[in-house]
């Protein structure tokens, strides 16, 4: 919103109402937090409008709510030439507080590099609920990145800051190539429009003309339903896509005429089992469980509670490595004859375009 009435408060006298900062932090996951850095002594929450929507301090319901956070950005500058201004933000180090709005009890400060930080400055007159809040007038806003943790003690914790064209490693087009890992966001267009990986979210796949939910994990290990049939291993041969149990795991033969011990080389390949998750049971640590389309790793024991992102009691586990292996696991899916994921590929159908250089080659 234009800030012409605001620069003309600045040009007074003397300026009546007092300045507030208000914080805005990014996460990059959906989740925002906002802060202000207190107004004297009062360490209420505020209320101001989101950026854009200058007419919702009007209306309660649409109003971002701010609490009071001992929280400074410093050093910004605006100059024409030379390094783009690297400004430091200082916030107190209550790191119980970000575990509790995260719900995250393995949270740490660096987890938070990447995020972008947004400051907006106004008069409290114009907050809502202030004398002037049909005006709500504000500062232009600065944005930044948080690049680095630059000092952390038992006080505060300094982040050093970078325009959002200014990060290490970022080039103009927006694009490196690296030879090994897929750059792209993982489910990142089916969840976000964002990127090039068009797997979805929800991990259906269609072959021969049946539809298949499957799911793999960082070690691209099949995550199964426990319905799956596997009988105990013995010394004897197996084909290819035989499932056995052995030393309290679950093993699939990669090769035909297998007569290797499960675990050795490149033989066997371990299967995850998950069960369907419910309210009724006291999960134990390192159990699986299938919710909302995704499947979860229990971080506690005797928990059940509901699976879900951010979560001090489940891990989210149905990923994808970012290497060729975990693209083929997926896009190059054949079924078994009970429809579980087989060793074989599909190698008659490429890889998604744009993730990998020459990935055609690679089938």
């Amino acid at each position: 919103m234009s800030n012409d009435i605001i620069t003309t408060d600045l040009q007074s006298q003397s300026v009546e109402s007092p300045l507030v900062e208000l914080y805005e932090l990014d996460l990059g996951n959906g989740t925002t937090l906002f802060f202000h850095s207190g107004l004297d002594e009062n360490l209420v929450t505020v209320k101001f409008h989101p950026v854009g929507q200058p007419n919702s301090n009007t209306n309660p319901s649409l109003v971002n709510e701010y609490a009071a956070m001992p929280i400074l950005m410093e050093g910004i500058e605006a100059t024409s030439d030379g390094a783009s201004n690297r400004p430091t933000l200082t916030v107190a180090n209550v790191s119980s507080l970000f575990r509790g709005l995260l719900d995250d009890e393995e949270f740490g400060f660096e987890d938070l590099i990447g995020a972008r930080i947004t400051r907006r400055q106004t008069f409290a007159k114009y907050l809502h609920e202030g004398t002037d809040e049909a005006n709500p007038f504000e500062f232009p806003i600065k944005t930044y990145l948080l690049d680095r943790v630059s000092s952390e003690t038992s006080v505060a914790v300094i982040f050093e800051l970078a325009a959002p064209f200014d990060v290490s490693g970022i080039k103009l087009p927006n694009r490196v190539v690296v030879g090994k890992y897929c750059s792209w966001v993982y489910q990142g267009f089916d969840n976000a429009n964002k990127g090039g990986c068009f797997w979805p979210g929800t991990s259906f796949t269609t072959y021969g003309g049946t539809t298949y939910q499957i799911f793999f994990d960082l070690e691209n290990r099949p995550l199964i339903s426990n319905a799956l049939s596997a009988t105990p291993w013995s010394d004897t041969s197996y084909p290819q896509d035989a499932f056995v149990t052995y030393n309290t795991k679950t093993w699939r033969s990669e090769i035909d005429n297998n007569t290797e011990l499960p675990g050795a080389g490149l033989f066997w390949k371990e299967v995850i089992l998950w069960s369907v998750w419910t309210s009724s049971i006291n999960y134990s640590a390192d159990n699986y469980v299938k919710h909302n389309n995704h499947i979860w790793r229990a971080r506690l024991a005797g928990i059940n509670k509901e699976p879900k992102p951010n979560s001090i009691y489940w891990t989210r586990v149905d990923y994808c490595n970012k290497e060729l292996s975990g693209c083929k696991a997926r896009f190059q899916f054949m079924p078994t004859a009970e429809g579980y994921p087989s060793a074989r590929k599909q190698t008659s159908q490429t890889l998604p375009f744009g993730a990998f250089p020459g990935s055609a080659k690679f089938k």
